[in-house]
């Protein structure tokens, strides 16, 4: 057995973009010995929003957030109206996906270069064969962020195309990007500021297409929106066109003891419904809390209960926001690409639904406990799904047990908690506008619609 014995705490991390970086700094960080397998980095350009840099920060990604350095407009031609909506950087991910590799190592991280080939349960631990490598590599544990890559899903959203092709253009254009609708299909371009040009086409899939004829939907003028016609008019195609799958889709996250997906591979979202690598380096946290939490011998079925439930209701949120794109689109243009989607997205979203539970009421559910996945008495309701933990430090059960109990002073409910009076002060009145402070024991809970929480802590 080549690498780690059966009972090491080694970790596999396959694939090293954003979220499987993310993973591999955070198990690091943690004691683990983590084997992080690289392959070729991406390519493109790809706009990133001011609350992605602060998510690396947060990450301690530095090396990632330093290449975010050129900014531009972020425009917008959606059904019928143009606007500006604010800027974003323009990231060569090449270059950001270098900067994440450094700073894995950086971390402690080992950088192992070449694909995986293929990733098997065996004796209780996980075995990574590498690409062109007759042997295998041994571990206790895997985040799998292959991407799209790993097979099977267990949802999938209407299906996709997207082309993309790399053109140069003469010297002075300024940089930023562009969403466009067309008749049959829309656009992203962005231009980075240094004379290149990418532009992808998102359609539906085809059934029949030679390379020349994908081509030709990124180069043919009369096929594609003005605006983005205007801009090739003197462009020339740099390097080979780039044609993927680009319709959503869902797999269970933790559905193997010791294996986690991560990234695309756990979610892969419609380009329109949310920024792919802000929505991989948000769920690190979870991801290395589920690992951890194997590797210290915790419940996985807490783990898989979490993972599944806080994936679905991502899933859900991520399917309307792509169905109200679509909507409007259809709402402007009548043609059958709108149409299906808007159709296929409106039925994918009441598939999905949220987490629903009419009841409200203190359970106990899988919460995030900073690095571990644990059991937990929460306030589940209506408006919380998976459960309320916290209000800042003060967990929401035990404040509501002192509640229940008569305890309606806050100092005294403070020391009892052992708590800041002032904290509990806060939870108690958040609680109160919220309609979920009891007026009498735990059968007095009154429901109430939500309003803004910014220290509320769900199970996350």
């Amino acid at each position: 057995m080549n690498g780690a014995s059966a009972g090491s705490r080694d970790v596999a991390v396959l694939g090293a973009g954003p979220a499987g970086v993310a993973a591999a700094v955070g198990l690091a960080r943690l004691g683990h010995a983590v084997r992080l397998y690289a392959g070729a980095a991406r390519r493109g350009i790809e706009g990133a929003s001011e609350r992605l840099l602060q998510l690396l920060e947060r990450l301690e990604l530095h090396e990632a957030a330093a290449t975010m350095q050129v900014r531009g407009p972020r425009s917008r031609q959606w059904a019928g109206l143009s606007s500006v909506n604010g800027t974003e950087y323009l990231i060569d991910r090449a270059q950001f996906d270098q900067a994440l590799r450094r700073d894995a190592t950086r971390a402690g991280a080992t950088l192992e270069p070449g694909w995986v080939r293929r990733c098997e349960a065996r004796d209780g631990a996980w075995s990574i064969h590498q690409a062109g490598d007759a042997g295998h590599e041994t571990f206790c544990a895997v985040v799998d962020a292959r991407g799209r890559k790993v097979r099977g899903f267990s949802q999938r959203g209407p299906s996709l195309l997207a082309l993309t092709q790399r053109f140069s253009t003469p010297p002075g254009a300024e940089p930023g990007t562009a969403i466009v609708m067309g008749d049959d299909r829309w656009c992203w371009v962005a231009q980075d500021g240094r004379g290149n040009l990418d532009v992808q086409v998102v359609c539906a899939p085809l059934h029949a297409g030679s390379r020349p004829a994908l081509r030709a939907l990124l180069t043919d003028g009369s096929r594609l929106p003005s605006s983005v016609a205007a801009r090739l008019e003197s462009a020339t195609p740099v390097g080979e066109l780039r044609a993927r799958a680009a319709g959503a889709f869902l797999r269970r996250a933790a559905q193997d003891a010791g294996r986690v997906l991560a990234g695309d591979a756990a979610m892969a979202l419609d380009p329109l419904s949310g920024h792919g690598i802000y929505e991989a380096l948000a769920s690190a946290d979870a991801t290395v809390a589920a690992i951890n939490t194997h590797l210290q011998g915790g419940d996985w079925n807490t783990v898989q209960r979490f993972m599944h439930e806080r994936a679905q209701e991502l899933w859900a949120r991520k399917a309307v926001a792509a169905g109200s794109f679509y909507e409007q689109a259809a709402g402007s243009n009548s043609g059958d690409f709108w149409s299906t989607m808007s159709r296929g997205y409106a039925e994918l979203a009441a598939r999905a639904g949220m987490l629903h539970d009419p009841v409200t009421r203190i359970q106990s559910r899988p919460v995030l406990n900073g690095t571990r996945i644990e059991m937990r008495r929460v306030l589940v309701a209506p408006q919380w799904p998976r459960g309320l933990w916290r209000y800042g430090d003060i967990e929401i059960a035990e404040l509501l047990d002192c509640c229940s109990l008569g305890e309606r002073d806050a100092g005294r409910a403070a020391a009892q908690l052992r708590r800041p009076e002032a904290a509990v002060r806060a939870a108690m009145q958040w609680l109160s506008v919220q309609g979920a402070l009891p007026a009498g024991g735990a059968s007095g809970f009154r429901r109430a619609e939500p309003v803004g929480a910014p220290m509320a802590r769900s199970s996350t």
